[in-house]
């Protein structure tokens, strides 16, 4: 188990995926985000998860870069529909 530190640096941002699809209101962050944690939770300072870390955005493809996180209401509202 690891845990990664950072600030919420902007909230409803977008974000364009490989495909081109636009994903709408991700929760920009400045913890250390890697293709091995993606899909890891983004937690408070009270431990309330606040989001799903899902992306990173990278100029050289490393893992210094921008992260992204999928807000929790929207998460939930997914897991409903897929029910």
């Amino acid at each position: 188990c690891s845990v990664s530190s950072g600030v919420v640096s902007a909230l409803s941002r977008s974000l364009r995926a490989r495909s081109g699809r636009l994903i709408d209101d991700v929760v920009q962050t400045g913890a250390a985000l890697n293709p091995g944690n993606s899909g890891g939770l983004l937690v408070e300072l009270k431990g309330r998860v606040i989001g799903i870390n899902t992306a990173i955005y990278s100029k050289t493809g490393g893992y210094q870069g921008i992260g992204f996180a999928l807000p929790i209401n929207v998460a939930r509202q997914a897991i409903e529909r897929l029910r």
